[in-house]
């Protein structure tokens, strides 16, 4: 099947480039306010944003409880928290390397992936292990995010 001349995979590659490249200024910008693209863009980020923070703030709260469902100590319990911290913070920095291999947009959807089975883990998790396994998904998705 021909798309405006093009064969399917070509058409898709195209298509696939165009999604990866940056918007220019005219393109971010239209008539002094953010095109469409531009602030669907930046509504995502601040949303991805918003949610990795939050899911590090929500346990402050839900950690007494935590301790309690699992019979585990204080101690044991701040380990959620902990390391999130410590795989967060190693992720950040490897950040900068991904760019280079991959798109922005791969990126971001991966990301999100890898927080979404986190948190998944995290919530289901029958015992102390999965839910920490769970919180270290979470903390590599936000720390690329």
């Amino acid at each position: 099947m021909h798309v405006s001349g093009m064969n399917g995979a070509q058409g898709i590659k195209n298509r696939r480039g165009e999604l990866q490249r940056v918007l220019s200024r005219e393109e971010s910008y239209v008539d002094g306010k953010l095109s469409r693209a531009a602030f669907i863009s930046i509504a995502i980020l601040t949303f991805i944003t918003f949610v990795g923070n939050f899911t590090q703030l929500q346990l402050s709260s839900a950690l007494p409880i935590i301790v309690s469902e699992f019979h585990i100590s204080v101690t044991t319990g701040q380990w959620l928290t902990s390391v999130f911290q410590l795989v967060m913070g190693v992720m950040v920095p490897l950040t900068a390397f991904l760019p280079r291999r991959f798109s922005t947009r791969q990126i971001v959807i991966c990301s999100m992936a890898v927080f979404t089975v986190g948190s998944l883990l995290a919530w289901l998790g029958p015992n102390f292990v999965w839910v920490l396994v769970g919180r270290v998904l979470e903390a590599a998705g936000t720390g690329v995010m």
